[in-house]
Protein backbone atom coordinates (compact mmCIF):
# COMPACT_ATOMS: atom_id res chain seq x y z
CA UNK A 1 0.00 0.00 0.00
CA UNK A 2 1.21 3.19 -0.93
CA UNK A 3 -0.69 6.61 0.13
CA UNK A 4 -4.32 5.74 -0.38
CA UNK A 5 -3.59 2.99 -3.29
CA UNK A 6 -4.22 -0.30 -2.47
CA UNK A 7 -2.88 -1.42 -5.46
CA UNK A 8 0.78 -0.01 -6.06
CA UNK A 9 2.63 -1.60 -8.56
CA UNK A 10 6.01 -2.93 -7.45
CA UNK A 11 6.47 -5.17 -10.71
CA UNK A 12 7.87 -1.91 -12.54
CA UNK A 13 10.24 0.61 -11.31
CA UNK A 14 9.00 2.83 -13.37
CA UNK A 15 5.26 2.29 -12.52
CA UNK A 16 6.46 2.04 -8.83
CA UNK A 17 7.84 5.48 -9.00
CA UNK A 18 5.30 7.09 -10.11
CA UNK A 19 2.98 5.55 -8.24
CA UNK A 20 5.37 7.27 -5.24
CA UNK A 21 5.23 10.57 -6.71
CA UNK A 22 1.51 10.85 -6.71
CA UNK A 23 1.26 9.49 -2.85
CA UNK A 24 3.86 12.39 -2.18
CA UNK A 25 1.39 15.22 -3.61
CA UNK A 26 -0.01 18.18 -1.78
CA UNK A 27 -2.12 17.17 0.91
CA UNK A 28 -6.11 18.24 1.20
CA UNK A 29 -6.12 18.96 4.73
CA UNK A 30 -3.78 20.38 7.60
CA UNK A 31 -4.11 18.42 10.68
CA UNK A 32 -2.95 19.18 14.22
CA UNK A 33 -2.87 16.96 17.30
CA UNK A 34 -2.81 17.92 20.98
CA UNK A 35 -2.93 15.32 24.59
CA UNK A 36 -3.16 16.47 27.73
CA UNK A 37 -2.96 14.53 30.52
CA UNK A 38 -4.13 14.36 33.74
CA UNK A 39 -4.12 11.53 36.11
CA UNK A 40 -5.82 8.62 33.78
CA UNK A 41 -7.62 10.35 31.77
CA UNK A 42 -6.88 12.87 28.90
CA UNK A 43 -8.29 15.65 26.47
CA UNK A 44 -7.05 15.37 22.73
CA UNK A 45 -7.54 18.06 20.68
CA UNK A 46 -7.80 18.06 17.06
CA UNK A 47 -7.24 20.82 14.72
CA UNK A 48 -8.43 20.81 11.12
CA UNK A 49 -7.99 22.96 7.98
CA UNK A 50 -8.94 22.54 4.60
CA UNK A 51 -6.44 23.15 2.02
CA UNK A 52 -8.02 22.53 -1.28
CA UNK A 53 -11.35 23.41 -2.08
CA UNK A 54 -12.50 19.94 -2.65
CA UNK A 55 -11.54 19.14 0.51
CA UNK A 56 -14.21 20.98 2.24
CA UNK A 57 -16.13 17.95 1.35
CA UNK A 58 -14.28 15.49 3.26
CA UNK A 59 -14.62 13.61 6.33
CA UNK A 60 -12.60 13.58 9.79
CA UNK A 61 -12.31 10.85 11.85
CA UNK A 62 -10.68 10.49 15.45
CA UNK A 63 -9.12 7.36 16.40
CA UNK A 64 -7.59 5.74 19.74
CA UNK A 65 -5.88 2.78 19.03
CA UNK A 66 -3.53 0.45 21.70
CA UNK A 67 -0.79 -2.32 21.10
CA UNK A 68 -0.01 -5.79 22.68
CA UNK A 69 -3.14 -7.32 22.32
CA UNK A 70 -3.97 -10.85 21.81
CA UNK A 71 -6.15 -13.52 20.65
CA UNK A 72 -6.63 -17.69 21.46
CA UNK A 73 -7.34 -19.47 18.73
CA UNK A 74 -9.92 -21.49 19.79
CA UNK A 75 -10.96 -23.41 16.47
CA UNK A 76 -10.38 -24.32 12.35
CA UNK A 77 -6.83 -24.49 11.16
CA UNK A 78 -5.01 -22.63 13.65
CA UNK A 79 -6.76 -24.01 16.68
CA UNK A 80 -4.13 -22.98 19.57
CA UNK A 81 -2.44 -20.31 17.54
CA UNK A 82 -1.90 -17.32 19.58
CA UNK A 83 -2.36 -13.66 17.33
CA UNK A 84 -0.77 -10.97 17.82
CA UNK A 85 -2.30 -7.35 17.33
CA UNK A 86 -1.30 -3.88 17.37
CA UNK A 87 -3.08 -0.46 16.25
CA UNK A 88 -6.76 -2.19 17.29
CA UNK A 89 -9.51 0.64 17.57
CA UNK A 90 -10.57 1.16 20.70
CA UNK A 91 -12.35 3.86 20.40
CA UNK A 92 -13.68 6.09 16.99
CA UNK A 93 -15.16 9.40 16.64
CA UNK A 94 -16.15 11.73 14.30
CA UNK A 95 -17.66 11.58 10.70
CA UNK A 96 -17.50 15.35 10.78
CA UNK A 97 -17.32 17.51 7.98
CA UNK A 98 -14.14 19.12 7.27
CA UNK A 99 -15.37 21.63 6.15
CA UNK A 100 -13.82 25.20 4.21
CA UNK A 101 -11.50 27.25 6.65
CA UNK A 102 -10.26 25.83 9.84
CA UNK A 103 -12.15 24.20 12.63
CA UNK A 104 -11.39 22.85 16.16
CA UNK A 105 -12.63 19.52 18.00
CA UNK A 106 -12.28 18.23 21.38
CA UNK A 107 -12.61 14.45 22.80
CA UNK A 108 -12.11 13.59 26.65
CA UNK A 109 -10.78 10.11 27.47
CA UNK A 110 -12.01 8.89 31.33
CA UNK A 111 -9.42 6.28 31.51
CA UNK A 112 -6.32 5.45 29.47
CA UNK A 113 -5.42 2.08 28.49
CA UNK A 114 -2.55 0.71 30.57
CA UNK A 115 -0.65 -0.57 27.18
CA UNK A 116 0.76 1.52 23.86
CA UNK A 117 -1.63 3.60 22.46
CA UNK A 118 -2.22 6.08 19.77
CA UNK A 119 -4.48 9.01 18.48
CA UNK A 120 -5.00 9.18 15.17
CA UNK A 121 -6.75 11.66 12.97
CA UNK A 122 -7.75 11.28 9.09
CA UNK A 123 -9.35 12.99 6.88
CA UNK A 124 -11.34 10.99 3.76
CA UNK A 125 -13.08 12.41 0.81
CA UNK A 126 -16.64 10.63 -0.59
CA UNK A 127 -14.93 8.10 -2.25
CA UNK A 128 -12.86 6.82 1.14
CA UNK A 129 -9.60 8.47 -0.41
CA UNK A 130 -7.43 9.68 2.45
CA UNK A 131 -6.38 12.96 1.94
CA UNK A 132 -4.32 13.12 4.97
CA UNK A 133 -3.81 11.37 8.49
CA UNK A 134 -1.47 12.00 11.78
CA UNK A 135 -0.49 9.87 14.32
CA UNK A 136 0.12 10.67 17.99
CA UNK A 137 1.82 8.24 20.26
CA UNK A 138 -0.20 9.26 23.24
CA UNK A 139 1.38 6.47 25.11
CA UNK A 140 4.87 8.74 25.04
CA UNK A 141 3.20 11.72 25.98
CA UNK A 142 4.11 13.61 29.53
CA UNK A 143 0.98 14.09 32.49
CA UNK A 144 0.14 17.73 32.61
CA UNK A 145 1.18 19.52 35.10
CA UNK A 146 -1.33 20.30 38.12
CA UNK A 147 -2.29 23.79 37.50
CA UNK A 148 -0.76 26.50 40.09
Amino acid sequence: MVGSRVDASWQSASAFDATLAEARGAPGAALGLRLERTGKSARITLDTQALTDSAADATVWLAQTVDAQTTQVRAGENHGATLHHDRVVQQLAGGWPLGAGSAQRMLDLAAMPSVAWRVVAFVQDARGNTLQSLSLDASRCAESAAPP
